[in-house]
């Protein structure tokens, strides 16, 4: 994800540093600007409950359903939980 491939000598193929490339772009965009999407890249849609969804990094980027969206549901729950409680 970062560009850091070389730090292991595992047999990278052209497709894995594409594919690391690809996921850089958009950290590099969301760093300087707060917005993953950029010139040349797919459109990474903001999430919203109404329709979620994510951007799915395999051999590529595409838009896609949310993985596991039950279990991101009871995790965000439990966070707003803490949130709401007064602090020690």
């Amino acid at each position: 994800m970062f560009q850091t491939l070389d730090a292991r000598d595992w047999p990278w193929r052209d497709a894995d540093r594409e594919l690391s490339d690809l996921m850089a772009r958009y950290w590099i965009n969301f760093a300087a600007s707060g917005d993953p999407n950029g010139a040349g890249l797919p459109a990474w849609p903001r999430y919203t409950p109404a329709q979620p969804s994510t951007l799915i990094f395999d051999h590529g980027a595409r838009v896609g359903g949310v993985p596991d969206l039950e279990t991101l549901g009871f995790w965000t729950d439990v966070d707003a939980g803490f949130r709401r409680r007064p602090a020690a």
